[in-house]
């Protein structure tokens, strides 16, 4: 079995709950509501908990659908706060970044 904290989708998921952390905690220093600096926490926690659970074949096909759902919501709430000017360019476009690289690593 693999380990999925050595898997790239694993790496990529963490990378990006850290930045996210960093962004919304900055939320106090920016426009970001806070309900929707929450739901990217709360979006981007469980993205990486979904992986975790797939590697560890816990029904892994459910596994990659939810991880595929909370990339999609994950990337609305950065789009939207990004375009209302809550978040700028230079935080959420690296984000997006990393969401796509994500999706390209779960394979779809």
């Amino acid at each position: 079995m693999t380990d999925f904290r050595e898997t790239e989708s694993w790496k990529i998921a963490r990378s990006l709950v850290c930045v996210l952390l960093d962004v919304t905690d900055a939320s106090s220093r920016s426009a970001l509501p806070e309900p929707v600096a929450r739901e990217i926490r709360h979006l981007s926690i469980s993205l990486l908990d979904t992986i975790a659970r797939g590697y560890e074949g816990k029904d892994s096909r459910t596994c990659l659908a939810e991880a595929q759902r909370s990339i999609r919501l994950l990337e609305q709430q950065l789009v939207r706060a990004r375009d209302a000017a809550t978040l700028n360019k230079t935080q959420a476009d690296p984000v997006v970044h990393m969401l796509n690289d994500l999706r390209r690593s779960l394979g779809s």
